[in-house]
């Protein structure tokens, strides 16, 4: 009688502590969902504010100091017509961008370089390209992509004179 009075204490005992285990265990599961919801909302709030602060800190625009520009293929018209396309570009204005083409049909080969959240500050390079007698004008500065991601970003731009010596754009590459 003995064995079974201590076999049944023995019974209750680790009834009892195996029913303490699986409270830590639910005590503790709480805890830990507690603590994960805790950092996914943290890094929910970080990305959300560097996302914020992508968008606050990226002007886009021209921002090219012309005054420093005195490469003498670059002239005025070119000069000008240049201003007006990166203007265009950053408007999105495609009427005006197309309308600065010497043909305005071959402006619509190049709607993929146009638009986007682009800055440009600076004339990288301006060449003569004898074998067609164009303007190459190379224009550096950073675009933001659709992801929030900025990167450095160049573009040339290909200057040509009609018959009357109007210049004009040609293409974009």
């Amino acid at each position: 009688m003995r064995k079974a009075a201590s076999m049944l204490v023995l019974l209750c005992l680790a009834t009892g502590m195996a029913a303490c285990n699986d409270l830590n265990r639910e005590a503790s599961s709480s805890e830990d969902q507690s603590k994960e919801n805790v950092e996914i909302e943290t890094v929910a709030a970080q990305q959300e504010t560097e996302s914020e602060d992508s968008e606050i800190n990226f002007d886009q625009g021209v921002f090219i100091d012309w005054e420093q520009e005195h490469d003498p293929l670059l002239n005025e018209e070119i000069q000008e017509v240049l201003k007006e396309a990166l203007e265009a570009n950053v408007r999105s204005d495609q009427a005006a961008f197309r309308s600065l083409f010497l043909d305005p049909e071959v402006a619509d080969r190049h709607r993929g370089q146009f638009g986007g959240n682009v800055r440009y500050t600076e004339i990288g390079h301006v060449s003569k390209d004898t074998t067609k007698n164009h303007i190459l004008v190379g224009v550096l500065g950073e675009i933001m992509r659709d992801t929030n991601n900025i990167e450095k970003y160049g573009i040339t731009y290909y200057f040509a004179e009609d018959e009357g010596g109007k210049w004009g754009l040609v293409a974009v590459d």
